[in-house]
């Protein structure tokens, strides 16, 4: 099972884009399985760029699910002209998205804090979760295939483990912990703390969390979990852990 199967799944119809040729068997240079493709020059142009990711780039066949899941989109509208935009959004590579192959969910960061810390809706189907801040990469191509209520995400090049919910709500407590105590997310990423900001807060309230983060601040599941955090416009409004849970 790859991402675009999943995705795939979801699509009715007339979200398919038809496919240029009559599909032959082959091996897809996306996914390395056999299965029924297309050739590869329909899909990949010479400015593709993802090559190193490809399962097994040596083959110039494309799976049929890998088109429609890269190519299926919509026109969104335009909020100045309230008009259909004249480029189509493909939320594969230009949303964050969840996919389970009962629904392909474009996300915001809040529902994907809730995969994460509270769990997956259909934990007994294999699903796939992606989160960009780029919007122009595959996510597909880099969004691991799960089962189980807790499992890995694509987050822009990055893999992150994000399976033992126990670390994850863990360090989560501890960076929430942080935020509460004035600690800016841009601190977290990097531990660089302006002096007049350490003593606004407290030097001991930063050297208690710098020294818990400085082992952790350069995996990809502590990243993932700073990125997550919630924004001060959700803190204004009253944001609170347990409303993850509900």
């Amino acid at each position: 099972m790859h991402g675009t199967d999943l995705i795939a799944a979801t699509l009715p119809p007339e979200q398919r884009e038809p496919l240029p040729e009559t599909p032959q068997r082959g091996v897809c240079c996306v996914t390395g399985r056999e299965t029924d493709t297309i050739r590869a020059k329909h899909l990949l142009s010479s400015s593709f760029c993802d090559r190193n990711l490809l399962s097994c780039p040596g083959s110039d066949r494309i799976g049929v699910n890998v088109w429609f899941a890269w190519l299926s989109g919509y026109y969104a509208i335009d909020e100045k002209t309230g008009n259909p935009k004249t480029r189509k959004k493909k939320p594969e590579m230009q949303s964050c998205w969840f996919c389970d192959g009962v629904e392909f969910l474009e996300t915001a960061k809040a529902d994907t804090r809730r995969y994460v810390l509270a769990g997956v809706p259909r934990p007994d189907r294999a699903w796939s979760g992606w989160v960009t801040t780029s919007y122009k990469k595959h996510g597909s191509l880099r969004a691991p295939v799960n089962r189980g209520m807790f499992g890995g995400w694509g987050y822009d090049d990055l893999t992150v483990d994000a399976s033992d919910s126990e670390k994850v709500r863990r360090w989560w407590g501890v960076l929430r912990w942080a935020q509460s105590d004035g600690i800016g997310r841009k601190a977290m990423e990097t531990l660089n703390m302006p002096p007049a900001f350490m003593e606004k807060i407290g030097f001991s309230t930063w050297l208690t969390f710098e020294s818990w983060a400085r082992p952790l601040y350069q995996s990809a599941l502590y990243q993932f979990l700073v990125y997550l955090l919630p924004s001060q416009q959700e803190l204004k409004e009253g944001y609170a852990d347990a409303m993850v849970y509900d």
